[in-house]
């Protein structure tokens, strides 16, 4: 995985931790996108998805503001 990759990830993590903290519920894959500064919501997805196989996060298929960190 190249630099930039971890680096973003880290960053999503980052970011849904704290919004999390802030709001009581998990941001939407467009508020992840904006606050990061990824091209597409598609890429927020990719990234949850890889943080979700790490284990970090759990997400509910098809659900809103789904996203869960796993302690």
């Amino acid at each position: 995985m190249g630099r930039s990759r971890r680096n973003a990830r880290r960053q999503v993590l980052g970011f849904v931790e704290t919004f999390i903290e802030d709001n009581g519920y998990s941001p939407t894959y467009e508020e992840i996108r904006e606050a990061v500064g990824l091209s597409s919501r598609s890429h927020a997805a990719y990234h949850l998805g890889a943080l979700e196989r790490e284990g970090l996060i759990r997400r509910m298929p098809r659900v809103p503001r789904s996203v869960r960190l796993v302690s």
